[in-house]
């Protein structure tokens, strides 16, 4: 089998997923001016020049080392994706909280918070950008004072330290 019908193949087979996957869902495949959005995406690689393709190829490569970041693992991928899409652009998760999502895969929300913070705005900082919060999420300093408030405060740690007398309640 010939390279060309080996890749016409395969785009039949990725269109058939896609297509049973919408099915499924109980909706159409995404159009933009009444043409599918995949095709449309297809038919402008193909007319790239190979320069332009070849810049095009590394950007991909390059996002898809951000996203496997943390290994070969489809869950940890997922969640960076899932991540960076919160952060870039939330319409595409229908503009789901933080708390939505932790909801969604048995975590907090604060996981989502840290895992965000983690993937994009640090990410984005070790790159030498600055003011690079989403929306929501806290500046440095209040991290800082936010922790040194909470320096001291052991309720939330296997209970009291050693040595510490029993609280009492004032009658």
């Amino acid at each position: 089998m010939s390279l060309d019908a080996e890749v016409a193949a395969l785009d039949g087979h990725i269109h058939a997923v896609l297509d049973a996957a919408y099915h499924r869902m109980g909706c159409a495949a995404p159009l933009h001016n009444g043409r599918p959005v995949v095709q449309m995406v297809h038919d402008a690689v193909e007319q790239l020049p190979e320069e332009e393709l070849e810049i095009w190829m590394e950007a991909w490569r390059g996002f898809l080392a951000v996203l496997w970041a943390e290994g070969p693992s489809p869950e940890k991928a997922l969640k960076r994706l899932v991540s960076l899409t919160w952060a870039v652009s939330r319409e595409h998760l229908a503009n789901m909280s933080q708390t939505d999502l932790g909801l969604l895969t048995h975590e907090t929300k604060a996981a989502w918070c840290h895992r965000i913070k983690l993937v994009y705005s640090d990410y984005l900082r070790s790159r030498g950008f600055r003011g690079s919060r989403v929306p929501g999420q806290k500046s440095e300093t209040a991290t800082q004072i936010y922790a040194r408030a909470a320096r001291n405060n052991t309720s939330r740690k296997r209970g009291r330290k050693k040595g510490d007398e029993p609280t009492r309640r004032a009658r």
